[in-house]
């Protein structure tokens, strides 16, 4: 059985902020619409419930703050792993990023350093993702590291919420 332990490390706003499901919206609908191509666009006509469960994702990981940093401890790995996990996506110092004291740690696929993923610039947290997502797309289940992201991605922690339900507080 796989146990999934979460330790909040560190919420903190200096140096980052909180942003609004709405302020999330477009730029990741942007975000996935070039990912996956007008032709992919016609093949996933539930875009916006896509970007909804992401958007939700990070209403659940990361309360919508960009300086989120928490601790996931994977306890079905042997040897056990810690991980961190950095900003609105949560994204992990083991995949994306490296920190200045792990730098054979990480495959860094972002190539950034993670204090960039806790900052008020929110782009380059969203070019990650898709830097991500892209990864995921190419590898497919392969790559251990960014399944465990893509599947805390889009767990269904929001249930059948509709992206008309998500966002109807959205102008």
């Amino acid at each position: 059985m796989r146990v999934l332990v979460v330790f909040v490390l560190g919420v903190s706003l200096a140096g980052g902020e909180l942003v609004s499901k709405c302020d999330l919206r477009d730029p990741l609908m942007a975000m996935m619409g070039s990912l996956i191509g007008e032709r992919g666009k016609q093949e996933i006509p539930s875009l916006e419930d896509k970007v909804a469960k992401i958007v939700c994702y990070v209403e659940f990981a990361s309360g919508f703050n960009t300086a989120a940093v928490n601790q996931l401890d994977l306890q079905s790995s042997e040897p056990k792993e810690v991980w961190k996990l950095y900003g609105l996506f949560q994204l992990s110092n083991h995949l994306v990023c490296s920190e200045d004291d792990d730098k054979d740690l990480s495959k860094n696929i972002c190539e950034m350093n993670c204090n960039k993923l806790v900052d008020d610039n929110i782009t380059d947290d969203i070019e990650c993702l898709s830097t991500v997502l892209k990864a995921f797309l190419k590898d497919g289940w392969n790559n251990k590291e960014q399944l465990e992201m893509i599947k805390n991605i889009f767990q269904e922690r929001c249930g059948d919420k509709t992206s008309l339900d998500y966002f109807s507080d959205c102008s």
